[in-house]
């Protein structure tokens, strides 16, 4: 299983990226030690995450979430997905999660 997720930072922006352990990922990000961007700007919380069956699909969804504008990536943080279904790649999105 691998997860692309969003996570909002201090400064509210969004970040995405993508990994193949959703939980040891947050926990570097909270420390302070995952993505220079994050460590830059603080996490705050994760927003979301997508559940893929392949490395590739998660992939694809990172690129196509980062080139999002921040308008349309609130959308998909309040649930609105129909952009992500566009891909016509089979997801699971998980809404404001606590890991």
């Amino acid at each position: 299983m691998y997860f692309t997720y969003l996570l909002r930072c201090k400064d509210d922006s969004l970040y995405c990226g993508y990994t193949n352990d959703i939980v040891h990922r947050m926990e570097l990000h909270k420390a302070g030690k995952g993505a220079k961007y994050v460590r830059a700007k603080g996490f705050h919380k994760l927003e979301f995450y997508i559940v893929s069956n392949t490395k590739s699909d998660a992939m694809k969804f990172e690129v196509y979430i980062k080139k999002l504008s921040k308008l349309e990536k609130e959308k998909l943080v309040r649930g609105e997905c129909n952009s992500l279904d566009r891909l016509g790649i089979y997801y699971q999105l998980v809404l404001s999660t606590r890991i």
